[in-house]
């Protein structure tokens, strides 16, 4: 009966989904309106638009040196912006975390529904769920079932190496976060810590080809530079709102100070090209094997992933 409830109340989002003229106008109209708050002339606008609203980076210095340092994921819209999304509504109270999946539901719209937000979208709905009805689902189960969704809801996106990658990086993260609950708190370490930020980025490398650059050192780029990044860039593009040419500014300071740290880097990047249909097949082994894992550590649920 609870699984019926559930299937039913996907079958009711797809069916949203699928109207295609209505969802894509709404939005395109809500993905324009957000742009339109920032102003194309000033520097840097598009880092802010990528951020908040979406909008693919144009070739250029900016989007040129995020794929040098191997960041260039921290400006897709995923994941980890709806887990932000959905903290702070969290915080707000309890009566505004109530309303967490209809803004879930509405900055996917404003992003333009791409699959890692797609993604992340249903594997909410799929969580929220797992809890309400107490199905104690693991986070993989979950993961695995928010994919098959969007590969239900629109089967092309089995060509979409962005729905590979933020598949694939939820499941990095959740292989770090298993391996942090087996260690006691007395044998967590800077080393064990940056050697599990190590086999995330190597479980990223298939997934990672064609997004660029993959410099042996984006390791420590990642394990230092992204979580900071990650942080730094919301206040940034909400500045920008308030004041462009203050976010202009902010923002001209921490691209030449990454500017500078690209220079550090040797050129030297890895040519790595994994067909598609390997691809999916690296996702699935990592998958039944992270299944396996995390049923015998018993993790349930989790975020969002990326």
């Amino acid at each position: 009966m609870k699984f019926l409830c559930f299937f039913i109340l996907c079958a009711l989002l797809s069916t949203l989904l699928k109207l295609p003229n209505l969802t894509a106008q709404i939005s395109n109209r809500l993905q324009t309106h957000c742009n339109s708050f920032f102003a194309n002339s000033e520097k840097h606008a598009e880092i802010p638009k990528a951020f908040l609203c979406g909008q693919n980076l144009s070739a250029g210095n900016d989007r040129d040196l995020f794929l040098v340092l191997s960041l260039y994921h921290l400006l897709v819209v995923s994941g980890s912006h709806l887990s932000f999304v959905l903290a702070t509504l969290e915080a707000l109270g309890p009566r505004i975390s109530r309303l967490s999946f209809l803004v879930l539901l509405a900055f996917a719209l404003v992003t333009g529904l791409q699959a890692p937000v797609l993604r992340a979208l249903f594997f909410a709905l799929w969580r929220k769920v797992s809890l309400f009805f107490k199905l104690s689902l693991l986070q993989t189960q979950i993961a695995f079932c928010a994919g098959l969704s969007c590969l239900a809801l629109s089967p092309q996106l089995w060509q979409s190496s962005s729905l590979q990658l933020s598949w694939a990086a939820g499941l990095a993260l959740q292989s770090f976060r298993i391996l942090k609950a087996q260690r006691r708190a007395s044998e967590k370490s800077l080393k064990n810590d940056f050697l599990s930020q190590n086999l995330i980025y190597l479980m990223l490398i298939p997934f990672l080809a064609g997004w660029g650059q993959l410099n042996p050192l984006g390791i420590l780029t990642n394990v230092i530079l992204a979580p900071a990044l990650s942080i730094i860039l919301w206040p940034l593009s909400l500045i920008w709102l308030w004041s462009p040419r203050w976010g202009s500014q902010a923002l001209d300071i921490l691209m030449a100070s990454l500017s500078h740290i690209a220079g550090l880097m040797p050129p030297v990047s890895l040519d790595v090209q994994v067909p598609l249909g390997l691809r999916w097949l690296v996702l699935l082994i990592f998958h039944g094997l992270l299944y396996h894992w995390e049923r015998e550590n018993k993790c349930f649920n989790g975020s969002y992933g990326h």
